[in-house]
């Protein structure tokens, strides 16, 4: 066995190619390991370059898992449903502001953000019926609250009451 770095030697003679490539000796081919060396001589067969192309193809299918989602949900009170909860419907007349800064606080807000957002009661119905599943459409929401804005204040209130009561009975 030869060791890397060594001269390949035939009838006391060394024999040079490049490493990796295969050798032609007396009929035999011969293939040289990496950082060996060797030196050809007169009346030898020179090495012989042959390649192998091989072309595989793979496709991998990268398939997301479907998720059925629910059919949407009715709001749980009617947007005139202030007898339901008096109490709200008391908050939303005489502190309008400080019931919307609540609930922006509830959804994950922050209270700055009916300073900062033109239309902060808008942006929050949406996101909460988009998150919740919940009947709907931008159309819908905007004219809800363009014209009915307490009432619309009053069932975010309640609705956001509901969903997490239910949660935190499950």
């Amino acid at each position: 066995m030869m060791q890397q770095g060594q001269p390949m030697m035939q009838q006391g003679q060394p024999i040079m190619t490049q490493p990796g490539q295969p050798m032609m000796q007396q009929g035999q081919p011969m293939m040289m390991q990496q950082g060996q060396s060797m030196m050809m001589q007169q009346g030898q067969v020179a090495p012989m370059h042959s390649q192998t192309t091989s072309n595989t193809n793979v496709i991998m299918i990268n398939q997301q898992p479907v998720t059925a989602r629910a059919a949407p949900r009715e709001w749980s009170t009617g947007l005139c449903g202030c007898f339901d909860d008096c109490g709200t419907c008391w908050y939303a007349i005489f502190c309008g502001k400080y019931l919307l800064c609540d609930i922006s606080q509830r959804l994950g807000e922050g209270r700055c953000f009916t300073v900062c957002c033109p239309f902060p009661l808008l942006s929050l119905r949406i996101k909460f019926r988009a998150e919740q599943n919940i009947k709907g459409s931008l159309c819908n929401d905007y004219l809800t609250v363009e014209y009915c804005y307490y009432c619309a204040l009053c069932q975010l209130a309640r609705e956001i009451d509901h969903v997490q009561h239910i949660q935190r009975v499950n």
